[in-house]
């Protein structure tokens, strides 16, 4: 549900300007929030999303998949095209031992209805939240996506695995899948990465076009859940 208490409505002032008449008809996030008419974005699914304070009502299972299959890993700087999250997500699932397969096909969606910034900004980078905001007046981009993460878990009905992307199982398969990703997909490095972790044994030698992924990660998510 978005701020002003409804989500895809016709909206009343809205239809009134038009020279339509619907009167007793919610408001929607725009005309209820004036000052905030631009303070959020349209989903895949047609919703308004407020990435700042992220509500259940404006997530649709039907956007995780298609964002982050049209999501490019490394910010783009990959020799391949078209290697996407999701892709990363479900081969990781795939290698991760099976109480984890869920959360690490999960383990990403924070970066559904926000940007991935790259880590060596990531630190640095501050979000001022909006006066009504039940909390800290200003996050960390760390901070956010762990509300977008929570808000999504709870929003998909899994909101009792949300720890589980947390946990050092998730975080190692992470490691190990960004040094197979490096060793099969990357450019040569320029400098040494610092990275301790040996690559996983599979090979990535194909790239899936954001269509294949999106149905692997719905097809991963359904055997996986029984949905």
């Amino acid at each position: 549900m978005s701020p002003s208490g409804v989500d895809n409505v016709a909206c009343q002032k809205c239809t009134k300007d038009k020279g339509e008449s619907r009167a007793g008809e919610p408001l929607c996030f725009a005309c209820a929030n004036p000052a905030r008419r631009r303070d959020w974005i349209q989903s895949y699914s047609s919703k308004v999303v407020t990435p700042r304070e992220l509500r259940v009502s404006q997530v649709t299972l039907a956007d995780i998949p298609h964002a982050l299959a049209q999501k490019v890993r490394f910010n783009g700087h990959l020799r391949a095209m078209t290697y996407s999250v999701a892709q990363h997500c479900v081969m990781g699932a795939e290698q991760i031992a099976g109480p984890f397969k869920l959360a690490f096909l999960l383990h990403e969606v924070s970066e559904v209805y926000l940007p991935d910034i790259p880590a060596p900004l990531k630190p640095f980078v501050k979000v001022q939240m909006p006066d009504d905001f039940n909390g800290s007046g200003l996050l960390t981009w760390a901070q956010l996506e762990a509300l977008h993460a929570d808000v999504i878990f709870e929003a998909i009905g899994l909101g009792s695995l949300r720890h589980l992307i947390d946990t050092q199982e998730v975080r190692e398969m992470d490691v190990q899948m960004l040094m197979t990703e490096k060793r099969d997909l990357a450019s040569p490095e320029p400098e040494p990465w610092g990275i301790d972790v040996e690559p996983l044994p599979l090979i990535i030698d194909r790239c899936w076009d954001a269509v294949e992924a999106e149905r692997r990660f719905f097809a991963a998510f359904a055997g996986l859940t029984s949905r």
